[in-house]
């Protein structure tokens, strides 16, 4: 999550889509004292520093933990470590949520449960989605290189099916995104959107979490009847208001 004050921009990260380069590029837009920057996983947070992008800030409940997770990120910059925590929750983190008031992936009911009900009212509101297809391919690859073994993928996409879609709190909450970026259009619609927050948000686009899919297979090539119809019954307002063929 990132809300620019200046620009009153407030974007909100759904899952496997290309969110979290989009987030880095929008850290790296004019800044103010007032901006909320949420901490990214270590190695996203060094390709932010590569961007240009400035590190989180006014995420957590106690400045004494944004301090100590400066701290523990110019540790991992230097060495590759990544420092234990005060507080448990996350493997390979440099922060626990529990610290957190704002944090990465938060959906708009999130926010409003952490006290930013009216930053969310006011703000220009900002998300993503792609096509559920390729968004569920993506995850079960990322969750399959997690759990190491000889899982499949296809087993792993059956997981993925057996849980609450991860995106539709982002796209139809009762606080609806006033811009949507679809992964399918990303350079016209980063370009569209760049004025109002006042950065060459292509120009600072990285490759985050690009490494996790060793097959680029289309997805609809991954995916099997059942699996479709099945993915088709969970997300069909994605699929419906968005034009997603099936």
């Amino acid at each position: 999550m990132i809300y620019l004050a200046a620009q009153n921009l407030l974007f909100i990260k759904p899952h496997k889509t290309a969110s979290t380069s989009v987030e880095i590029a929008l850290s790296c837009a004019p800044g103010s004292e007032s901006d909320i920057i949420t901490p990214l996983l270590p190695e996203d947070e060094r390709k932010r520093a590569e961007a240009g992008g400035r590190p989180p800030e006014n995420w957590a409940w106690l400045g004494l933990v944004e301090r100590r997770y400066l701290a523990d990120l110019a540790i991992y910059r230097a060495t590759g470590r990544v420092p234990g925590r005060w507080l448990p929750g996350g493997h390979g983190k440099l922060y626990s949520k529990i610290s957190a008031r704002y944090f990465n992936h938060m959906t708009p009911q999130d926010i409003r449960r952490r006290g930013g009900g009216a930053m969310l009212a006011r703000a220009y509101l900002v998300t993503m989605v792609r096509h559920p297809y390729e968004q569920l391919v993506s995850w079960a690859w990322h969750h399959k290189r997690l759990a190491g073994g000889d899982v499949s993928l296809s087993s792993m996409i059956d997981r993925g099916l057996a849980l609450p879609s991860p995106n539709l709190p982002y796209l139809f909450d009762r606080r609806r995104p006033d811009f949507v970026i679809r992964y399918e259009n990303l350079a016209q619609d980063l370009a569209r959107l760049s004025e109002r927050a006042g950065v060459d948000l292509l120009a600072h686009m990285t490759d985050a979490k690009g490494s996790h899919r060793s097959d680029r297979t289309a997805a609809a090539q991954a995916l099997n009847p059942a699996q479709k119809a099945a993915l088709l019954v969970r997300d069909r307002a994605i699929f419906d208001t968005f034009g997603y063929e099936t």
